[in-house]
């Protein structure tokens, strides 16, 4: 064999080794429905952090925010659904980046900017007493 064929061959083999590791992933789907609620928080702590808090459901990192719109209690995977990365939140921009293929997402979850195409998952959530609750 050629020492050029040889070169070409090596270099075609690495470069469909890499590829898989730059596909999306198959997304996380959401919670599964009748999960059993889980403690995460307080109310004072998440007055304490500014009204966002990073926590977990089980092993997945969710972020408990208010509802910029309603108000309301929210709970968003931080897993991003184009290839697994742990998203993080960005104060000045006000919205979630992944840092993996820079896609954005709304405080709500929802897609501002690709190559992710589906929103950040949402967890239902409720308050008993001082406690906050997120179904998982």
């Amino acid at each position: 064999m050629e020492r050029r064929t040889f070169l070409g061959l090596t270099a075609a083999s690495a470069a469909s080794a890499a590829l898989p590791a730059c596909r999306s992933a198959e997304p996380p789907g959401p919670p599964a429905a009748g999960g059993t609620f889980q403690q995460v928080g307080t109310l004072s702590q998440l007055a304490q952090s500014g009204d966002r808090l990073d926590t977990q459901v089980g092993t997945a990192p969710i972020t408990l925010l208010k509802n910029p719109d309603s108000g309301d209690l929210m709970a968003v995977s931080r897993i991003c659904p184009h290839a697994g990365c742990t998203v993080e939140w960005r104060e000045q921009t006000a919205l979630f980046a992944c840092p993996c293929h820079n896609s954005l997402f709304s405080p709500t979850g929802g897609v501002v900017q690709g190559p992710a195409n589906r929103a950040l998952a949402t967890y239902p959530v409720k308050v008993e007493g001082e406690t906050i609750l997120v179904q998982g």
